[in-house]
Formats: C-alpha cells, sequence, structure tokens
C-alpha cells in the first residue's frame, strides 16, 4: 500500500503542476478540475502544440488515477488527510 501511496503523492503533485484541482464529490468519487488556459493557477501555454501537450498530458494523469482501484483509494486517502474539502462545498 506504501507504493501506491508514493505514486499518489506523485500524481497528486504532477497534476497541481497543471493546475488540476482534485476534490472529491458528496459520494466520496475523484472529480478534476482544470482551469481554462490563461486563469489563475494555469498560464497559457506558448502555442496551441504545447496547450495540447498539457491537456494530453492531464487526460493521461486522469486516466491512470481511473485504472486503478488501489491508486483512487490512496488519492482519497491522502486528500482526507489534507482535509480537502468537497467539490459541492463553497
Amino acid at each position: 500500500m506504501e507504493t501506491h501511496r508514493t505514486l499518489a503523492a506523485l500524481l497528486m503533485e504532477r497534476l497541481a503542476h497543471y493546475g488540476v484541482q482534485i476534490l472529491t464529490n458528496e459520494n466520496g468519487a475523484i472529480c478534476f478540475f482544470a482551469p481554462s488556459p490563461g486563469h489563475v493557477g494555469r498560464p497559457w501555454a506558448q502555442s496551441e502544440y504545447a496547450q495540447g501537450l498539457e491537456d494530453g498530458a492531464i487526460r493521461e494523469l486522469q486516466k491512470l488515477v481511473r485504472s486503478s482501484h488501489a491508486l483512487t483509494e490512496a488519492i482519497l486517502e491522502e486528500l482526507a488527510l489534507s482535509g480537502q474539502p468537497l467539490a459541492t462545498e463553497e
């Protein structure tokens, strides 16, 4: 399980690099929120090509998280430890 927690922390760090927030909904499922290019936390890419690379990387990381139940559980544990709010809370 320690391996999953390590991978979860690395994935969460990489998603944060791209400005992606990881929250949970009222059912405890993971939700991803990525701001549009140019908004706070996500600077404009130098070109459309670079933006496409970033968007593709974000999608692949999200697929990786969703493909492993153990990894998803490790991320939920990390979120719980950090006191992360629900996506539906304001």
